[in-house]
């Protein structure tokens, strides 16, 4: 019976702390991201127009950062969004944007969703959307962008991104 007690307790040790390594990891998004253009599909884009060649992402309770290093491109482009889903508004010569950040449940989830108006000088104005779902591996090693862009005509661009963390 001692015998017994024993293995019992040695199988209920093993599977808390089992389950407890499984959840220890906690949703964190800092630090600097490169992209893996093999495990990457890009739809209709090229990986130069596709998706960032890095990114470096500075996350705090209140808010995300996005620096972004584009190919060819010298400047990064920074952006920040308020996790409490605030609306950032982007004024240019002729096209506005306006976007929002939602934090899932388990944090593991960024989603930004984007509202485009384009005016062009000699044409008609349009509109498109664009959803960006950021998605951290448990591990916190890797992280997938997935962007689905819905053009005007109903037609969807989507690009898959995979990033590596950086040391």
């Amino acid at each position: 019976m001692f015998k017994m007690r024993q293995i019992i307790a040695v199988v209920a040790l093993f599977i808390s702390l089992t389950a407890a390594k499984n959840h220890s990891f906690k949703a964190d998004f800092n630090g600097k991201w490169v992209i893996d253009i093999a495990k990457s599909d890009f739809g209709v884009k090229t990986p130069e127009t596709g998706a960032a060649a890095k990114m470096k992402i500075i996350q705090s309770k209140t808010e995300v950062s996005f620096d972004r290093i584009f190919h060819n491109v010298p400047v990064p482009s920074r952006e920040t969004l308020k996790l409490d889903g605030t609306e950032l508004e982007i004024k240019q010569d002729n096209y506005s944007v306006k976007r929002t950040l939602q934090q899932s449940g388990d944090g593991f989830t960024l989603t930004v969703n984007s509202r485009y108006h384009m005016t062009p000088e000699y044409d008609e104005s349009w509109d498109y959307t664009r959803v960006e779902t950021y998605v951290l591996a448990t591990d916190g090693k890797s992280l997938l962008l997935t962007r689905i862009s819905t053009l005007p005509d109903g037609n969807q661009e989507v690009v898959k991104a995979h990033y590596d963390r950086v040391k």
